[in-house]
């Protein structure tokens, strides 16, 4: 019951496709296999990875490591350590993430785009439980638990050769699938809601806004492709935007003689007089006509505005 309401916290969503994601991530956690998250970039994965960490019971770190953003000349030694001297300007040794997440989890995002020849080596420390660090013979044993993730068809990439078919098996011993916001638009207003509470924790000096329900319609016609990479941008420039132009919603409000307002204050419980900001359609369309918040997102080009 606890783990259930830990991954409500931290997954939000109602939907039965995310609803199946955090029991996938239940069933998995307590068994020490090899878990691989798949889904479209942005889509949350990361989150899976802590879910199965926190349920698993393992007392270690969570270390995550982005395979895609450290150039392949330097994931080794990111991965695996290195000793003093081992190459030019290693002036002193280090232990590698695979070393610092014993214990505990290891996270590989976007584990397809891994070179080849460190799959090799990651393949030999899954298999012996050891890792040797660059420029050491020395075999060091570790124990940690590997969730991996990729936005890319692996299956297909370990077809045409281009990625180790049996790094892949010890991999994706459990596979959990995680669907884009596309495929759950019943979650939007859950989720934005959530957004917005944990941006009014973060980001104090940007007032917080809330969505009318025409918005939320609005909002679930576009067709998202990750959850936390676009929404979680989206509200913080909702919210930076209305905070900057209240004048301009209020005329908007004026102009178009709406019986529901478009831009008004409502009076909350908050230190400091807070005020938070209730956005309906017009208000929301004036926002993407501004091209400040949705711009980036090509929500102008989908919705034909």
């Amino acid at each position: 019951m606890a783990g259930s309401k830990f991954l409500e916290n931290l997954i939000a969503g109602s939907s039965e496709k995310i609803q199946d994601v955090r029991k996938h991530i239940e069933l998995a956690a307590p068994f020490p296999v090899s878990v691989m998250a798949v889904g479209p970039t942005g889509s949350g994965k990361e989150l899976i990875a802590k879910g199965i960490h926190k349920l698993s019971g393992r007392s270690g770190k969570f270390i995550a490591v982005n395979s895609a953003a450290i150039p392949a000349e330097l994931l080794e030694a990111e991965l695996f350590g290195y000793e003093k001297g081992a190459f030019t300007g290693a002036d002193k040794g280090r232990k590698g993430k695979v070393e610092d997440a014993g214990g505990g989890t290891l996270f590989l995002d976007e584990i397809g785009d891994m070179p080849l020849s460190l799959q090799a080596k990651l393949l030999r420390v899954l298999e012996t439980k050891t890792v040797q660090k660059i420029g050491s013979e020395k075999s060091i044993p570790v124990d940690f638990r590997l969730v991996c993730a990729t936005h890319t068809d692996i299956g297909e990439m370990a077809r045409r050769g281009e990625f180790r078919a049996d790094l892949l098996y010890r991999i994706a011993v459990y596979t959990i699938a995680n669907p884009p916001l596309a495929e759950r638009v019943e979650d939007i207003e859950e989720l934005i809601t959530v957004l917005s509470m944990r941006l009014k924790k973060t980001e104090k000096k940007i007032l917080p806004v809330s969505f009318e329900p025409d918005a939320i319609a609005f909002l679930q016609q576009y067709d998202w492709p990750g959850i936390f990479g676009n929404s979680l941008i989206f509200c913080k420039n909702v919210r930076f935007f209305t905070a900057v132009n209240g004048s301009e919603f209020k005329k908007l409000n004026r102009s178009c003689q709406i019986s529901m307002t478009v831009f008004r204050r409502l009076k909350i419980r908050q230190p400091f007089g807070m005020v938070r900001y209730k956005i309906n359609h017009q208000a929301l369309r004036f926002l993407i006509q501004s091209r400040h918040c949705l711009n980036n997102l090509g929500f102008l080009r989908q919705i034909n505005l």
